[in-house]
């Protein structure tokens, strides 16, 4: 694999692949940033994986305006001469896959198949600009494991490394095609599992007195389910993950307490807290002040 460096420390790419029909990067960095050149005419097909950051944006002649792709989605774009400008706007860390691709990949793929899928499949054939979904695609764990293993693999021999890479991309390319015939009832009846879950856990942490009552481990085990889903759903209904919630409950519960009068050492064991520094730290953070100011 080899690092392509950039002006920008804060960002960097990795051409994980390059053949005569696909190329596979790896982008990661953290806060803003924007990309634009020139691809190569016979990668008329571009693929972006979120992974993290809030969204990054795609310019691209498929749409007048910049399309977001979210974190934890995906989205396919086709466009002859494709040269989209990416870009970033947030200040957390992002990371994400860009593969560029052969139109003849999608030849095993079905032509017919829904009515998003035909429609993008019809402007291939007739070389216009399409986007695959106007709404993101899940770039679900099944996903992820194919991709973020593209990372890991070398190979001394360049025949056995194109066929290995592009089967991986045939392995994505289906994911996608799944994702579109997933029916409506189907995400709906995932949501509502995932709403389920996460206000079941919600109610456990409002009732845990300090975070030595559970771990990550025991919650998820207590509800029946493992560690990943729980926090996906958690965030997905929530807005906050597990971690941030329960510390903003921590807080509002010491205000409380320091309101009432009580030290803020002994406001600190009572929410949890054995390191009174630590406590301080966390309550700044929260409210802009230190408890003991607060407390004054």
């Amino acid at each position: 694999m080899k690092t392509k460096p950039n002006l920008n420390q804060k960002r960097h790419e990795v051409n994980i692949v390059s053949t005569s029909l696909f190329s596979i990067f790896f982008h990661k960095g953290t806060g803003p940033f924007s990309i634009h050149y020139r691809y190569p005419k016979n990668f008329p097909l571009v693929l972006f994986l979120v992974g993290r950051g809030s969204a990054i944006f795609v310019k691209t002649g498929c749409s007048p305006l910049p399309v977001r792709v979210h974190t934890n989605r995906s989205q396919l774009f086709f466009e002859r001469g494709i040269n989209p400008k990416l870009s970033f706007n947030g200040t957390e860390k992002w990371e994400f896959f860009e593969i560029r691709l052969s139109a003849s990949l999608l030849g095993d793929l079905p032509v017919s198949l829904s009515p998003t899928w035909d429609l993008f499949m019809k402007n291939v054939t007739k070389r216009k600009p399409a986007i695959l979904s106007t709404s993101n695609l899940y770039y679900r764990a099944a996903l992820k494991d194919i991709s973020y293993a593209l990372l890991s693999e070398q190979f001394t021999e360049p025949s056995l490394q194109e066929k290995y890479f592009g089967l991986k991309i045939k392995e994505m390319l289906l994911y996608l095609v799944h994702e579109l015939l997933s029916p409506a009832e189907t995400k709906t009846r995932l949501y509502k599992k995932h709403n389920t879950l996460a206000l079941k856990a919600k109610q456990i942490l409002d009732k845990a007195k300090t975070s030595r009552a559970f771990t990550l481990q025991t919650l998820a085990e207590s509800l029946g389910t493992n560690e990943t889903t729980l926090k996906q759903a958690f965030k997905k209904t929530t807005g906050t993950t597990i971690y941030q919630y329960y510390l903003h409950k921590q807080m509002l519960a010491a205000k409380k307490l320091l309101n009432e009068g009580y030290p803020v050492t002994e406001v600190a064991l009572k929410v949890g807290y054995s390191a009174i520094g630590h406590f301080s730290y966390q309550f700044k953070q929260q409210f802009g002040i230190s408890p003991k100011n607060f407390r004054a």
